[in-house]
């Protein structure tokens, strides 16, 4: 059928790329693979070892006299400090609306996995470790384009979790301080397959060893 003709025809293109986005972000078109479902869109941008999602929303303005304009919502980072000097490799697949990654340095490779889901805001990354050595990584969030840290984060770590087997950060942002009712948005990060605590700058910290998945 038609459905079937269109996707075997999105299916023959694939996007590479053999090298870190050098514009991202930007106020022009990002060089970097991109996800989205029409609401929230992500550019992945960063090294193998310091990866990043940055996150915007399309009705997420701000409401500055003359200057009325979309702003950023913010960014999900991933650090994996092993990894810095791995090769880098990133696939964006039209057809499935994922971006496949694939990171290795000696011994070890590190596959991730992005999708945006198409009703929900909700944004899925999955890794897979192949190697000897447990990839230690940690998780964290900056709200707003430019902003050092987030305007309010809470992070649960192991306290609020069965077992603590999943950890949780969250941060909230409004698009502009001008008083009334304007855009305010709340983001979730929660890390699924790992054991995981809180470090002191309201990250989460984790282990990823040879054959594990962890979903974040």
């Amino acid at each position: 059928n038609s459905a079937n003709a269109a996707f075997d025809h999105v299916s023959k293109h694939l996007a590479v790329f053999a090298e870190p986005p050098k514009h991202v972000p930007t106020q022009g078109m990002p060089d970097g693979p991109l996800l989205g479902n029409g609401d929230v869109g992500v550019a992945l941008a960063g090294p193998p070892e310091m990866q990043r999602f940055y996150f915007g929303k399309n009705d997420f303005w701000r409401r500055n006299h003359a200057d009325a304009s979309i702003t950023a919502v913010g960014v999900v980072s991933l650090s994996i400090p092993a990894l810095r000097g791995a090769t880098y490799r990133q696939e964006q697949d039209l057809a499935r609306a994922e971006v496949r990654g694939t990171f290795a340095k000696d011994d070890t490779t590190l596959h991730t996995c992005s999708w945006v889901d198409a009703t929900e805001n909700l944004v899925v990354t999955s890794l897979r470790c192949e190697g000897n050595t447990p990839l230690a990584f940690s998780v964290r969030q900056i709200a707003g384009a430019q902003a050092a840290t987030p305007e309010r984060i809470a992070d649960n770590g192991q306290r609020l979790n069965v077992e603590g087997q999943f950890g949780t950060c969250w941060f909230t942002h409004k698009a502009d301080a001008l008083p009334g009712q304007g855009r305010g948005v709340a983001v979730v990060t929660r890390v699924l397959g790992a054991t995981t605590r809180a470090d002191s700058d309201g990250g989460l910290l984790a282990a990823l060893k040879n054959s594990e998945s962890i979903t974040v």
